[in-house]
């Protein structure tokens, strides 16, 4: 009976796995698009011959090594452009992979981890105009921050399969995917900002002496700002602090409170 019982459910059912679909494309050229389900998983396999068929390109891989799905949940999927791009670009990377140009049409599957040995050298102005999928190696020249403390707020920030931060005397290289190094830039950026030297003066409050906020300015920033300098306006009551531009509101707390 319970034999009986499998059989029918198998027969009514059909095998317990999950469903898997084609993705369907149509257009031509520019205009090229992919669509399919939402829910169905797609064979890897599958989208990488359909990737290349679309792009004319060739693409070499080991299918033994990328023999899993994608699933993609949402409504019916409509790609176009580059959206197909970064789509197989992120389905690559599920599986710890990604491509990598060889030659002229050609591209050859990588793990995401050797990323850095074949990147693209691209320069900062060229970023913004660079393939969103492309693995890319990026010098930032830095004039005001030093490149070892933008490391440290920016190693985070890059993928950690792949994502490289080599600072350097005034530079600091990076090394990740295109779309998301566009958002590191703006970090490195502000960072680079923040540490640029600007020069204030600041009225003291009545009865404080130069001599007095310029010592008790000195112990508050001196020791982690090297760069830094306070000096007395003479013939005034003030003092010319010159110190990173995101440090200049803790100076104005500081002398507020000298009062």
């Amino acid at each position: 009976m319970k034999t009986l019982l499998c059989f029918l459910m198998l027969a009514l059912c059909g095998p317990l796995v999950a469903q898997t679909a084609k993705i369907e494309s149509s257009g031509e050229g520019d205009a090229k698009q992919w669509t399919f389900a939402s829910g169905v998983e797609l064979p890897m396999n599958d989208i990488l011959e359909l990737y290349a068929a679309t792009r004319n390109i060739k693409i070499i891989y080991d299918s033994r090594k990328i023999g899993g799905t994608s699933k993609v949940a949402g409504k019916e999927i409509t790609l176009t452009g580059k959206e197909i791009d970064l789509f197989v670009a992120n389905a690559l990377e599920e599986f710890r992979l990604a491509l990598a140009l060889k030659g002229a049409g050609q591209y050859v599957v990588i793990q995401t981890a050797e990323a850095g040995t074949v990147a693209a050298s691209v320069r900062e102005e060229d970023l913004a105009t660079t393939s969103d999928w492309l693995w890319v190696s990026v010098p930032f020249s830095l004039e005001n921050a030093e490149p070892n403390a933008v490391r440290a707020t920016v190693q985070n920030l890059v993928s950690r399969q792949g994502g490289q931060v080599m600072p350097n005397k005034n530079v600091i290289v990076i090394v990740e995917r295109a779309d998301r190094l566009r958002e590191v830039a703006k970090t490195i950026r502000a960072l680079d900002e923040a540490a640029k030297l600007e020069v204030k003066g600041y009225d003291l409050p009545n009865g404080v002496e130069s001599a007095a906020a310029i010592k008790a300015l000195t112990a508050l920033f001196g020791a982690d700002n090297r760069d830094a300098s306070f000096v007395a306006q003479e013939g005034t009551s003030r003092v010319l602090v010159r110190i990173r531009v995101a440090l200049h509101p803790q100076v104005q707390q500081a002398i507020n409170a000298l009062k």
